[in-house]
């Protein structure tokens, strides 16, 4: 269930991340979300096993673990939502170009 979700929102994700920055800076925004989710793999693995390790191993602690991820959730959700801008509307090359745009004048 997990892999099914991250699997559908990692690509999403990535296309936003990517959408919003300009092309010379595509590698950085590209090596920054790699990190961030490697990052947070990483620390999310290391909550919940603490937390199953501190009662009494997976049976004991498979609900507890459960609750902790979902309040951690809930407290990192919070300035996502607060501090999201969508980003600002750059045309695409499938856009038609009004005319006149780009069109220079040669004096002659």
């Amino acid at each position: 269930m997990v892999a099914a979700g991250l699997g559908l929102c990692a690509p999403a994700l990535t296309g936003g991340i990517l959408a919003g920055l300009p092309a010379e800076r595509a590698g950085l925004g590209s090596g920054l979300n790699s990190a961030a989710r490697e990052i947070g793999a990483a620390l999310g693995v290391a909550v919940v096993g603490t937390v199953l390790n501190s009662h009494g191993g997976l049976a004991g602690g498979m609900s507890p673990g459960y609750r902790v991820l979902a309040g951690v959730l809930l407290v990192l959700i919070v300035p996502v939502v607060l501090w999201w801008r969508p980003p600002a509307h750059r045309p695409t090359a499938t856009q038609p170009v009004p005319a006149g745009a780009g069109a220079t004048v040669d004096g002659g």
